[in-house]
């Protein structure tokens, strides 16, 4: 009976092994559109060129549950106004907003390379997160990345870093700053 309980766990564990990944590259993206360009929800890569707001991010850490990596490089974030997103009708531009990957699976991301970027508070805590460049951060809010216990290295800027940013990162070993 235990033999068999093994095979039958090690079948599973093969099947969900040999599941092919699935990335999406969006290009011309427009703010706002996402939800009607990711087709596949368990996409685990995604790259996206083009505008994106708060509605695009925020339905990326919500409904992309198995994505594992996110490059944002050829994006811009532009403001949202409109329907009320996480209790709030207005999202700055150039912001991650506030708590938008709490929780993701997200192992890495790239933010956007072409403007500075505001790291609102709780943008990133407790996600699967290994590394991060926050070179391009104008400032990050507080515990944005904390409980982030995958968290090994941090490329930090020389500007504001919220209070507990990093707090219960307890895999963090690297930290340059600037």
């Amino acid at each position: 009976m235990m033999n068999r309980i093994k095979i039958v766990a090690l079948l599973a564990s093969v099947c969900l092994l040999s599941q092919p990944m699935s990335a999406l590259d969006i290009e011309n993206a427009e703010a706002g559109g996402l939800r009607r360009s990711v087709t596949d929800l368990k996409t685990t890569s995604l790259k996206v060129k083009g505008e994106v707001n708060a509605a695009d991010l925020y339905f990326i850490g919500d409904s992309l549950k198995s994505l594992q990596s996110l490059d944002l490089g050829g994006a811009s974030i532009v403001a949202y106004d409109g329907e009320a997103l996480r209790l709030s009708t207005s999202h700055a531009a150039r912001t991650i907003p506030q708590m938008a990957f709490a929780g993701s699976s997200l192992t890495s991301i790239i933010l956007p390379g072409s403007e500075r970027v505001t790291i609102a508070d709780g943008a990133f805590a407790g996600s699967g997160l290994t590394a991060i460049d926050l070179n391009s951060a104008d400032s990050v809010g507080m515990g944005a990345f904390s409980a982030c216990a995958s968290l090994r290295e941090v490329s930090l800027p020389n500007s504001h870093v919220g209070a507990n940013a990093f707090a219960d990162c307890t895999a963090l070993e690297t930290a340059t700053v600037g």
